[in-house]
C-alpha cells in the first residue's frame, strides 16, 4: 500500500494542477479576451466621458464670451466712443481663463477677412447672429476659440473672439478624473487607432486622445490580481479537500491516539492499545507503540511481582502477606467465628549452619524450605518469606486452636526432613508460633501475637509450635509495661551501676571491675537483669540501656582510679549497639569526656555475636583497637567460632563461661581443660566467671587462668561500697596478650 507522505503528496500534486489549470483558463480569457474588449469599451467610456467635459468647457467659454459681447465698454467701442481703460479688457480676460481676448470690428470686409484665418466661423456669426465655439490647431497645438457677434445701437457690428491654449495644464483635472492622459491631437482614420487610444471627433480636424498612464498599468495589474483571486479561489478549494483527506487519514487517528494515550497516562484499564488498520507510517508507529505497550506490561506486571515476591523463594513478601490478611479479615469480619489463622516460622539452626558453609548454602536451605512450605499448604492459603529465616503462613477456614497446632506440627515435621547439599545431609528445625483472628484484628496485631507465640515456642526448647492464647497476651503486656517504664528509668537516672571485683586468680591483687545493670522500679520492685535485658533486646531499647551503663561506667572507674590506681573496666554490649553507624565515634568521645585511657575499658562481646556479619563489625572492632581499647569474648566455649576465626580477631581476653567453672573436678572437666588450652593457644588471657568456691579457684590456677570473678572474690555492690574498700590492699593491671 502506497504510503501515507506519497499519498499526501500525490493529491496535493493532483490538486495543485487543477488549480493551475482553471487559473490559466480564467487568467487567458481575462488578457487575451477582455484586453481588446473589456478595455476598448473602458477607453471608449472614458473618451465620450472627456468628450462631454470639453463640450461643457466650450459651451461655458461661449455663454461667458456672449456675455462679455453685451457689456457697454465692447459696445462703446463699438460706436466709435472714447475706448474703454484697457485695463477693463485685461480683468475680462482673466475673468474667462482664455490667453487672448479680441473684438473685430470696423468695416465689415475687414472683419470678413478676419474670419477667413477663423476657417470662415466669423461670416457665419455675423450672417446668423450666433455665436459659435471652434477647436483650432495653430502651430500644431489645440485652441478652443469661441465668437460672438457684438451688435452697437447705430447698427455696427462685429464680433468679440476669446482663444483658450488647451494645453497639458489646463487638461490635467480631466486627466486626473479619468486615471489616463487626455490630449487633443490631428483626427486618425478608425484604421490607425491604436490598442490602448480611442478617438471621439469633436469637430474635424480634431479629436480627444486618451493614452495609457501609470493608471492604466495599475488596471493590467488588477487583471492579474483577478487573474490570482481566480487561482485563490480553486487554491481554497484544493486546500479545503487536502484537509478533508488529512483529518479522515491522519487527524482523526491522531486524535484517537492521543485520547487513548491520556487514558494509558493516567492509569487506564490495561491491554490498552492503539488501532491499526493497514500499512502506512500512522499504522506502523501504532504497531510500535502497542510493542512498546506490551513491553511496558510485561515489565510492569514483573515489577509488580518483583514488588509482593521475594527473589529467592518465589514465595509472597512481607507486603503481599499483609494484602492477603487484610483481605481475609475483611472477609470474615462478619462472621461470628473468623476463620483465619497465621502462622509464624523462623528456624532454628539455619544460622550455624550459615556460618558453616556460607551464605551459598544459606540460600540453599533457604530455597528449599520455600519450596517444601508451598507444597504443604491448600488452594488459597499463603506462603510467604518475611525476611532472613522467618516465614509466615496464612490458613483460611480455620478457627480451632487444635487444627492450627496440628497444621504447625505438620509444617515441622516437613522442615525436620533432611536436606542434601554438596554431598552432605543436613537437618533444620523450626520454632512456630500460632495466632487465630478475632472480629477486631488487624494484620499487624496478627503477626506480632504470632510473632510472640513464636518465640514462646523458642523459649520452650524450639523445635515445636506454640499458640498465642490470654497467658501470652499477659506476658506480652507484661513486657510492654516493662519496656516503658525501662525507658522512663534511663531516662530519669533510676538505673544503677554494681560493680563486681576482678581478680588475679593466684594472689588476688584487684585488677578492675566488670560494670553490671541493676533496677529497682518504684512498683514493680526488682527487676531481673536478664528480663529486663531481654526485653530491651527486642527492641532498639538495648542500645540506651548499653550506652546509658558504659557513661556510668566510665564516670565510676574515673573516680575508683583516683590515686594512681590503673583499674580497667568491662562493660558487656548487645550486638545491636555495635551495629550502630556511630558507635566507634561515640565510645571514643565517651573517654575523652570521661578522660579515660582507651586501655582502661573491655568491651565484652559474646562468641556468637563475633560469628555473625564480621565482615561488617571487624573494622569497627579494629578501630577502637587501634586506639587502645580492649575487647573481651564472654562466655568462651559455648558458641561456635573456630580457631581460624578467633586467631585473626582482636581480642585480648576470653571469659570461661561457668558452665566450664562447674565442671571442675567432674567427668566434664576435659571439655574444661579443652577450652583453656584454646585459649592459651590463642594467645588470649583467661578470665573466669562464676567462681564460688575456693576449691574451684586452686584448679583454675593450676590450669593456668589468669583472672576470676564471682561470689568468692566479690559480689556486685554498688560504687560507694568499692570507693571504701580501695585503700585495704595492693592494685595492679589487667597483664597484657
Amino acid at each position: 500500500m502506497t504510503g501515507l507522505r506519497v499519498r499526501t503528496l500525490l493529491l496535493a500534486a493532483a490538486l495543485l494542477f487543477v488549480a493551475l489549470g482553471l487559473s490559466v483558463a480564467s487568467g487567458g480569457r481575462s488578457v487575451w479576451t477582455s484586453d481588446r474588449t473589456s478595455q476598448h469599451a473602458a477607453l471608449d467610456e472614458s473618451a465620450r466621458a472627456a468628450s462631454t467635459e470639453l463640450r461643457r468647457e466650450a459651451e461655458g467659454l461661449l455663454v461667458a464670451v456672449t456675455a462679455i459681447a453685451a457689456r457697454d465698454d465692447v459696445l462703446a467701442t463699438l460706436a466709435a466712443a472714447p475706448p474703454p481703460d484697457g485695463a477693463a479688457f485685461e480683468t475680462a480676460r482673466d475673468a474667462l481663463d482664455v490667453d487672448a481676448l479680441v473684438l473685430a470690428h470696423g468695416p465689415e470686409e475687414a472683419v470678413a477677412a478676419l474670419g477667413s484665418e477663423l476657417g470662415g466661423v466669423v461670416p457665419e456669426v455675423l450672417g446668423s447672429g450666433v455665436g459659435v465655439t471652434r477647436w483650432l490647431l495653430v502651430s500644431g497645438e489645440p485652441w478652443l476659440v469661441a465668437t460672438v457677434p457684438a451688435r452697437a445701437a447705430d447698427g455696427r457690428a462685429g464680433v468679440l473672439i476669446a482663444a483658450r491654449h488647451m494645453e497639458a495644464g489646463r487638461l490635467s483635472r480631466l486627466s486626473s478624473m479619468l486615471g489616463a492622459t487626455v490630449t487633443l491631437g490631428q483626427a486618425a482614420s478608425s484604421a490607425d487607432a491604436l490598442v490602448g487610444a480611442s478617438e471621439l471627433t469633436m469637430g474635424a480636424p480634431f479629436a480627444v486622445v486618451l493614452q495609457r498612464s501609470p493608471r492604466g498599468e495599475e488596471s493590467l495589474f488588477d487583471r492579474v490580481v483577478a487573474a490570482g483571486r481566480d487561482l485563490a479561489l480553486v487554491g481554497g478549494l484544493a486546500t479545503a479537500l487536502l484537509l478533508f483527506f488529512l483529518d479522515r487519514t491522519v487527524l482523526r487517528r491522531l486524535q484517537s491516539f492521543s485520547a487513548l494515550a491520556d487514558r494509558i497516562r493516567t492509569g487506564g484499564e490495561p491491554g490498552l492499545r492503539l488501532p491499526v488498520a493497514g500499512k502506512d507510517e500512522l499504522d506502523r508507529l501504532a504497531g510500535s507503540l502497542n510493542a512498546l505497550l506490551e513491553k511496558v506490561d510485561s515489565t510492569h506486571n514483573q515489577l509488580r511481582h518483583d514488588a509482593l515476591h521475594d527473589p529467592l523463594t518465589g514465595l509472597a513478601n512481607r507486603a503481599l502477606l499483609y494484602d492477603r490478611l487484610d483481605m481475609a479479615l475483611a472477609r470474615r469480619a462478619r462472621s461470628p467465628v473468623p476463620a483465619v489463622a497465621l502462622l509464624f516460622l523462623d528456624l532454628d539452626r539455619l544460622k550455624v549452619l550459615n556460618d558453616r558453609l556460607g551464605h551459598a548454602a544459606g540460600d540453599h536451605f533457604l530455597a528449599e524450605l520455600g519450596r517444601r512450605l508451598a507444597s504443604c499448604v491448600r488452594p488459597g492459603d499463603t506462603v510467604a518469606r518475611l525476611g532472613g529465616d522467618e516465614f509466615g503462613i496464612v490458613l483460611l477456614d480455620i478457627a480451632d486452636p487444635k487444627v492450627a497446632l496440628a497444621r504447625a506440627d505438620a509444617v515441622l515435621e516437613l522442615v525436620r526432613a533432611p536436606i542434601p547439599y554438596r554431598g552432605g545431609v543436613y537437618h533444620v528445625t523450626a520454632s512456630i508460633g500460632v495466632a487465630l483472628a478475632s472480629s477486631q484484628h488487624v494484620p499487624a496485631q496478627l503477626v506480632r501475637e504470632a510473632d510472640m507465640a513464636m518465640y514462646e515456642a523458642k523459649a520452650g526448647g524450639r523445635d515445636r509450635a506454640s499458640t498465642y492464647d490470654s497467658v501470652l497476651q499477659g506476658r506480652l503486656a507484661e513486657r510492654v509495661a516493662i519496656e516503658n517504664a525501662l525507658r522512663q528509668a534511663l531516662a530519669d537516672g533510676e538505673v544503677e551501676i554494681c560493680l563486681q571485683p576482678i581478680v588475679a586468680a593466684r594472689d588476688g591483687i584487684l585488677i578492675g571491675y566488670e560494670a553490671l545493670a541493676r533496677w529497682t522500679h518504684p512498683t514493680l520492685g526488682v527487676v531481673s537483669p536478664s528480663h529486663f535485658v531481654a526485653i530491651a533486646e527486642e527492641s532498639q531499647l538495648i542500645v540506651s540501656v548499653d550506652r546509658y551503663v558504659l557513661e556510668r561506667a566510665l564516670s565510676a572507674i574515673g573516680r575508683l582510679r583516683k590515686g594512681g590506681r590503673p583499674l580497667t573496666i568491662c562493660v558487656n554490649h548487645a550486638s545491636r549497639t555495635v551495629d550502630a553507624p556511630d558507635f566507634v565515634e561515640w565510645v571514643h568521645e565517651a573517654l575523652i569526656h570521661f578522660e579515660i585511657p582507651p586501655a582502661a575499658l573491655v568491651i565484652e562481646l559474646s562468641e556468637t555475636q563475633l560469628s555473625r556479619n564480621e565482615e561488617r563489625w571487624l573494622p569497627r572492632i579494629r578501630a577502637l583497637s587501634d586506639k587502645g581499647v580492649r575487647f573481651a569474648i564472654e562466655d568462651f566455649g559455648m558458641g561456635v567460632s573456630s580457631l581460624a576465626r578467633l586467631h585473626h580477631l582482636p581480642v585480648a581476653l576470653v571469659k570461661l563461661d561457668r558452665e566450664f567453672v562447674r565442671a571442675l573436678g567432674s567427668s566434664d572437666e576435659p571439655i574444661t581443660r579443652a577450652v583453656m588450652g584454646m585459649a592459651h593457644e590463642l594467645g588470649r588471657t583467661v578470665i573466669a566467671e562464676g567462681v564460688e568456691t575456693q576449691a574451684e579457684r586452686d584448679r583454675l590456677v593450676e590450669l593456668g587462668c589468669t583472672l576470676v570473678q564471682g561470689f568468692l572474690v566479690g559480689r556486685p555492690e554498688a560504687e560507694a561500697v568499692h570507693l571504701t574498700r580501695l585503700g585495704l590492699g595492693p592494685s595492679t593491671t589487667i597483664p597484657d596478650a
